[in-house]
């Protein structure tokens, strides 16, 4: 197993170093920031609007690789894209960051999303926490703070999808509900990293209080799954068995528990995470790719998504280390032989989307503005973490 162990560390470290070397050699737009999309033919879209969801997910890849290899390289390239985030994405006059800029750094989608204020959070914590440049820790709280005062559920729970650049109400949410699942993972995993970089009451309390949301509202105990989306009140919206959120959610809260620094809370969860590992590797496969879900209509999507597959790793991880399971490292290690086999390009980046025979899409793009660099590192940054 020692020999195995060692291979796992040695291939995971090498293919965080062929991710980060495509981003900083093929996408850096000279304009600022990075393109906002590549054909998988590697075909670059200099037209493609620049989002801060990508942008911001690049700053936390570069920050991670850089706090796991400490390459100046990695450094410098933060440092760049932490500037360019800073500079063009901040709403000076409402708060927040926008949602899209023009190629040419103006403001294209003003609308203000959870979902962009928390990965604006995350990233600029992972700088801080690789680097100890405490600089952005002001920009990062500024964030927190209208996270909370403008988006936040103080009656139910939990975060609202969207609201528009003033942070009134918004007909149209971009996510097709009030709340959804994805953008309560992402604020939780903003949160869990805030609180480790400024260990404050305030910030505690959101932490605590949103993985009682997901203990309370958003896992069904009846069918062990994580409901989609939601309206105001926590009422399904949309009953779709996402097998990778689960998985993403289950070593996510595990990780919150424990950051907020209470065992009454960590018991409470546990319960839950291992629920939540188990409902999602039923999605895994004889070859090892986890497939998609199940379809509100009762249909298997039987695709395999680069971030599904990441985050199978990561949560088998957890649960080997943390429950003691050895079937769930041997589960990560067999996902990862798909992942090097199957779904890392001659790029070094992941393809997005697999079918079931192993074979990338041709329609779909190598990189787009929710096709980053920040699933596939962070696999990385975590293996490496928890076999160092």
């Amino acid at each position: 197993m020692t020999e195995k162990t060692d291979t796992f560390v040695h291939e995971v470290r090498s293919a965080m170093e062929d991710i980060l070397r495509f981003w900083t050699g093929s996408m850096e737009d000279p304009r600022g920031g990075y393109f906002g999309r590549m054909t998988k033919g590697g075909e670059i879209d200099e037209t493609a609007p620049k989002g801060v969801v990508l942008n911001t997910r690049i700053l936390w890849a570069l920050s991670a690789a850089y706090g796991a290899v400490r390459s100046n390289g990695h450094l410098l390239a933060a440092t760049r894209a932490k500037d360019y985030i800073i500079e063009n994405f901040s709403d000076h006059k409402f708060g927040g960051v926008y949602w899209s800029l023009e190629t040419d750094n103006s403001r294209l989608d003003v609308r203000k999303e959870a979902y962009a204020q928390a990965f604006a959070i995350y990233s600029l914590c992972e700088y801080i926490s690789a680097t100890g440049d405490e600089s952005p820790l002001n920009q990062a709280l500024n964030l927190y703070a209208v996270l909370e005062k403008e988006m936040r559920d103080r009656q139910t729970g939990g975060y609202v999808d969207t609201l528009e650049r003033d942070w009134k109400e918004c007909p149209d949410s971009g996510f097709g509900s009030l709340k959804s699942l994805g953008v309560q993972i992402h604020v939780l995993e903003a949160l869990v990293s805030l609180y480790e970089l400024h260990r404050t009451p305030e910030v505690r309390e959101s932490l605590v209080s949103l993985v009682n949301v997901f203990v309370d509202r958003i896992f069904d105990a009846e069918t062990g799954h994580l409901g989609s989306k939601f309206d105001r009140e926590w009422k399904p919206l949309c009953r779709y068995c996402s097998f990778g959120h689960e998985l993403e959610a289950s070593w996510i809260l595990l990780r919150a528990a424990f950051a907020a620094g209470d065992i009454d809370l960590v018991n409470r969860t546990r319960p839950v995470v291992e629920a939540l590992y188990n409902s999602g590797i039923a999605g895994m496969q004889t070859d090892g790719s986890v497939i998609r879900g199940v379809k509100p209509d009762g249909t298997v999507d039987t695709d395999r998504w680069w971030w599904v597959q990441a985050e199978t790793v990561v949560a088998c991880m957890y649960i080997w280390k943390y429950t003691g399971k050895e079937d769930a490292a041997r589960k990560a290690l067999r996902c990862w032989n798909y992942i090097k086999t199957h779904f890392v390009s001659d790029r070094g980046e992941w393809y997005r989307r697999l079918n079931a025979a192993g074979v990338p899409y041709a329609e779909d793009d190598l990189v787009a503005a929710d096709k980053g660099p920040y699933h596939n590192t962070r696999m990385c940054k975590e293996v490496l973490t928890i076999l160092k």
